[in-house]
């Protein structure tokens, strides 16, 4: 339900670097059940940026060391500063890993390349082409959009391949919906929801946030 869209950097120009006050995982929490725990952390998250001012967010890096296998995990205050990110950060993810304040390049340098993780309406919608067999109904409620089903391997998945690419990133900017655009989102939920594979509405809307993947 992604595809991704390559972006073309500029060169950078040769300029100080600005630095800002960042965490950056120094060491991982090791105990039972780290993917269960990977996922509530990262739900504890996305609920705590989704509480902050419009405006606000966080800007989190996941990059592959040069050698070694090594992936740094860094995380950085977006837009305006939220008042106490550090500790809500901390916070979510408490019991998951070890934390420590470093001063770190504004929006962590500055690629000639990119690409970003996009929605792909086309493979999201079904096909209105599709022939569907006379002996077969549309069920009442069944949406046209496929909605996404939460998975707890995904990051798993993303830190291996990180580890196959030295010197390669993820770049995920998360901030939280204005009220404009958390009832844009209610209202195309709204209409396209599958009630039957679905039925608790609330608890697969959780708390929306902003999100950019690159």
């Amino acid at each position: 339900m992604e595809h991704f869209a390559e972006i073309q950097m500029p060169r950078a120009a040769s300029a100080p670097i600005d630095r800002i006050d960042a965490l950056v995982v120094e060491s991982l929490v090791r105990a039972g059940s780290p993917e269960v725990r990977s996922a509530l952390a990262e739900r504890r998250l996305v609920r705590t940026v989704a509480e902050w001012a419009p405006g606000t967010g966080i800007d989190v890096v996941l990059r592959a060391a040069a050698r070694g296998g090594r992936v740094h995990a860094e995380i950085r205050p977006l837009g305006e500063v939220h008042p106490g990110w550090r500790r809500d950060v901390a916070g979510a993810l408490e019991g998951l890993a070890t934390l420590e304040r470093r001063r770190l390049p504004v929006g962590g340098g500055g690629p000639r390349q990119l690409a970003e993780l996009e929605r792909d309406p086309a493979r999201a919608r079904r096909r209105t082409e599709d022939v569907i067999p006379l002996r077969e109904t549309q069920p009442l409620g069944a949406a046209d959009v496929v909605w996404p089903t939460a998975s707890r391997d995904a990051s798993l998945e993303l830190i291996s391949v990180l580890r196959s690419a030295p010197g390669s990133f993820v770049r995920v900017l998360m901030a939280p919906p204005s009220d404009f655009e958390r009832r844009m989102l209610i209202e195309e939920m709204s209409a396209t929801w599958d009630r039957l594979s679905h039925p608790d509405f609330d608890t697969y809307l959780g708390s929306p946030v902003l999100a950019r993947t690159l």
